[in-house]
């Protein structure tokens, strides 16, 4: 599976530079921000905010 995003060389390396802190490959931050997106979607659909 591959994710695609825009992005200039900045955001690329601000980007390689978190992971690599965190030392995490991009599938795991993508997994991660999915999680977290998903998780703020049903927080809002359970709490009745729209």
């Amino acid at each position: 599976m591959y994710i695609a995003f825009p992005a200039d060389e900045k955001v690329k390396a601000r980007l390689d530079s978190v992971c690599k802190s965190l030392g995490i490959t991009y599938e795991e931050w993508f997994e991660t921000a999915l999680i977290e997106s998903e998780h703020d979607v049903l927080t809002k659909l359970l709490s009745g905010d729209e």
